[in-house]
């Protein structure tokens, strides 16, 4: 089962982060045909260099895109999606790790289950030096859970997904807003598309007050509110749960970064 690995990077990244991010994927158990980095905008020439040093010594495996511009992470991923040449693509961000199986446990899944569409798994949350767990993001495993739980919250964790090419295409690709994933996995479940989540760690995933402020905040609430509104109007939630949703969303979303970055560990995902 052939597969790629679509990277998007831009200039906010730290250089060592990216090495170690890069480095997890191609040292695994079961190794990606094509890894796709797309550079989102101009890098520094740190993150070029590191960039090319991959490039030279895995020059059949890696592909290099790059953007004039930044662009949403949505636009970043479509056009990484054209230069991926296999039926499946998976998901990775440029400062996290993959666990060394990941890919291992993904395609023997997708193997006993070729007419999966989308499949994730959990991620462990560590601090920012990735040096402590501080919380693990469970997600539904079937795709009846992944149903039920899509009209509440995200059912995927996006950094873990691979996802099948051509059901990406058919329904259009990522979109340019604030939650391209969630907007993503609401047109898959219109088409009843094939879903679901390992019940194992994939990726230990870096979190930061950075992370958490990109939750929050005005820009975030439309995000949300969008969604909701694509949930109402497609019939996946009623006018009430609409309400509900958005009232509760709406006082989250403006709880400072700083205090999120302390409760969603201790409080939210407790590590058990």
């Amino acid at each position: 089962m052939e597969f790629s690995v679509l990277i998007p990077v831009s200039n906010k990244e730290k250089p060592e982060y990216l090495e170690e991010a890069i480095g997890s994927v191609i040292y695994q158990t079961q190794k990606p045909d094509q890894i796709v980095i797309v550079k989102d905008g101009e890098l520094s020439k740190k993150l070029n260099e590191i960039i090319e040093i991959y490039k030279k010594q895995y020059p059949e495996m890696i592909d290099i895109l790059e953007l004039n511009k930044q662009s949403s992470l949505g636009m970043v991923l479509n056009e990484g999606i054209k230069v991926c040449k296999t039926t499946y693509i998976a998901r990775m961000d440029s400062d996290d790790i993959a666990r060394k199986d990941r890919f291992e446990k993904q395609l023997k899944y997708i193997q006993e289950h070729p007419d999966i569409d989308v499949l994730g798994g959990y991620i462990a949350e560590y601090d920012e030096n990735m040096e402590k767990v501080t919380s693990l993001r469970k997600v539904p495993l079937t795709q009846k859970e992944i149903y039920e739980r899509i009209t509440r919250q995200n059912p995927f964790n996006h950094s873990t997904v691979m996802l099948k090419k051509e059901s990406v295409l058919e329904i259009g690709r990522y979109k340019d807003c604030p939650l391209e994933d969630y907007d993503l996995w609401i047109r898959m479940r219109l088409k009843n598309m094939k879903m679901a989540n390992l019940p194992d760690v994939l990726v230990n995933y870096r979190t930061s007050l950075d992370m958490y402020k990109r939750r929050t905040g005005l820009r975030y609430l439309k995000g949300i509110i969008k969604i909701e509104k694509l949930l109402l109007k497609n019939k996946l939630i009623n006018r009430f749960q609409y309400l509900k949703n958005v009232l509760a969303r709406t006082g989250l979303a403006f709880v400072p970064a700083k205090i999120k970055m302390f409760l969603y560990p201790r409080v939210i995902r407790k590590v058990k």
